[in-house]
């Protein structure tokens, strides 16, 4: 399963479901990426049911020699990415508004013709190399933020198997306190505060989830708390948006002590955008956020 949520496909279309019942102006970006997060799941599970698949290790770190590696040095199945990326493809055929569809034709397209070379293209988002990634682009007529959020999705089940073996690298005892994933050095996307109070955060990129304590800011070590404050959404009290004055970052939060609902923390972040708005009006920041690039859908 991906690691940060523990949740079979069926226990995500539930958690899609529910959450649109919740939050209805969500619907169709929520049952677009519910489809996308489904196959994603049984990707993730062919892959640990794979004989064949290629053992991913980390590189040999010390302790407190951190992050464990960076996306660069991360390997994926291919094949598999392959099969997710003609999926994707379908799903944004079928769900898309604007370019959207015909952007994912002309991939779906590209691909099948062997235009692409879809190794290539992974291991050049993987090393950030966007001068690569606009001219694969360019060669099939598409922009590049569609070629990277389609590439990006492809890759995630590999990311997060990934994520899930370096995190056996991780003491369980080690707090990691620092502005970036243990395991690949992203950002933090979303925190959850377990039933126990229990605080943990979720990587941008590759999901792993690591402990941290509660009055923190996981962007600059801050733990001033009056610089460390919290708007809570009177309407939707299961969320609120943890601040930091020092370094005016922000992250939000899913209060799970508030809500019976199974948690995926991806949708969650999704069904949130809203608040993201609100942060940024407040004058907050928060990037690497790679879910939020999403292709035009129909209203």
């Amino acid at each position: 399963m991906l690691p940060d949520m523990g949740l079979t496909p069926i226990d995500i279309k539930k958690a899609v479901e529910a959450l649109r019942r919740a939050r209805p102006a969500y619907s169709d970006i929520l049952a677009f990426y519910g489809e996308i997060f489904v196959l994603q799941e049984k990707s993730a599970e062919s892959l640990s049911l794979s004989a064949g698949r290629k053992q991913l290790k980390p590189r040999n770190k010390t302790e407190g020699d951190f992050p464990l590696t960076s996306p660069s040095e991360i390997e994926v199945d291919t094949k598999a990415a392959d099969t997710l990326l003609r999926e994707i493809c379908q799903i944004t055929i079928r769900l898309g508004q604007g370019n959207a569809p015909a952007s994912a034709q002309s991939l779906l397209d590209a691909v099948s013709r062997g235009n692409i070379a879809t190794q290539s293209l992974y291991r050049s988002f993987l090393n950030a190399d966007f001068k690569n990634g606009e001219k694969q682009a360019a060669a099939i007529g598409i922009d590049e933020p569609f070629l990277s959020f389609v590439t990006y999705h492809s890759l995630r089940p590999s990311l997060c198997a990934f994520a899930r073996q370096a995190g056996t690298f991780l003491a369980e005892s080690h707090r990691w306190e620092k502005a970036a994933c243990p395991v690949c050095g992203s950002r933090p996307a979303l925190a959850i505060l377990e039933k126990d109070g229990k605080r943990s955060l979720f990587c941008s990129f590759c999901w792993h989830d690591w402990t941290t304590q509660r009055v923190y800011c996981p962007f600059c070590g801050s733990t001033d708390s009056e610089k460390l404050k919290y708007y809570e959404i009177i309407s939707e009290n299961e969320y609120r948006i943890d601040t930091c004055e020092n370094c005016r970052n922000y992250l939000k939060t899913v209060d799970r002590r508030k809500t019976d609902r199974d948690i995926y923390p991806a949708l969650e972040n999704l069904a949130t955008l809203h608040l993201d708005i609100k942060a940024q009006e407040l004058g907050f920041e928060n990037e690497d956020m790679p879910l939020l690039e999403n292709p035009d859908l129909r209203r």
